[in-house]
């Protein structure tokens, strides 16, 4: 029982904001864009689903607490993926 409040208190702890976006270099088409391309490398290296669902939660967990200049967004989704699929 213990386990499960800890784990429910921290997935509330993390969560991803709906409105993550705003007042945020990056708006949700460049996200789009890059999700677009991600799915796109995911495919070329034969990946699990699971990889790129985490790729995204990394990237979108990083996009709500960093501010990130547009030329560098892929290298986070790159990195993203990366990490992800370790």
């Amino acid at each position: 029982k213990e386990i499960y409040k800890y784990l429910n208190e921290t997935e509330k702890k993390f969560r991803i904001r709906p409105n993550f976006l705003e007042a945020k270099i990056v708006t949700a088409k460049m996200r789009s864009v890059l999700v677009d391309w991600l799915i796109q490398v995911h495919l070329k290296f034969h990946l699990l689903q699971e990889t790129l669902y985490l790729c995204v939660q990394i990237i979108d967990a990083y996009l709500q607490v960093q501010d990130v200049p547009k030329m560098q967004l892929q290298l986070v989704g790159v990195t993203a993926l990366f990490l992800a699929s370790k």
